[in-house]
């Protein structure tokens, strides 16, 4: 039977494989991976429902387990560290767990809470690029282990303070 697994970053295709009913988590995960070029430890399955019901595929249950069957749809997440640099003096600040998906404001926030600094005063790039807010992290090629710099700014960029 053939599976949908739907990325949850938009930029790019689903992956459609043709598995057995038996066929456990863990080694769809493998193919997956394999697939995508990619180590099997940043990828994980969730149920395709609403939010409220979405939970994640334990990797040593079946797909019929779960009752997925024939042209079914499972979503899947990709999840890798990056390291954040402080841009002054390119010493790393700390490691930080993000998801393939992530908009760069949402992975502001996560360091603003861990820095205990405001959001609006945090400025994210690699190499000589700033990055967007509204752009997530595979849009900038990023995989495990990438440095991004972190650089504080005392106002705003006036595209981010905009209310419109």
């Amino acid at each position: 039977m053939q599976i949908i697994f739907r990325r949850c970053w938009s930029n790019l295709p689903d992956i459609h494989l043709d598995v057995e009913a038996s066929d456990r988590i863990d080694a769809i995960l493998a193919r997956i991976a394999k697939i995508v070029g990619s180590p099997v430890e940043q990828f994980s399955l969730w149920n395709s429902g609403p939010d409220e019901n979405c939970f994640r595929l334990e990797n040593r249950k079946t797909l019929s387990d779960y009752q997925i069957g024939e042209g079914g749809t499972v979503t899947l997440r990709q999840e890798f560290n990056i390291i954040i640099v402080h841009a002054s003096y390119a010493s790393t600040l700390f490691i930080l767990k993000v998801e393939a998906s992530q908009s760069i404001y949402h992975v502001k926030l996560l360091i603003a809470v861990e820095e205990n600094i405001n959001w609006h005063c945090i400025q994210l790039g690699v190499g000589t690029t700033v990055m967007e807010d509204t752009k997530c992290m595979l849009d900038y090629r990023l995989k495990a282990d990438s440095r991004v710099w972190l650089h504080m700014v005392d106002e705003p960029l006036s595209s981010e303070s905009s209310d419109t």
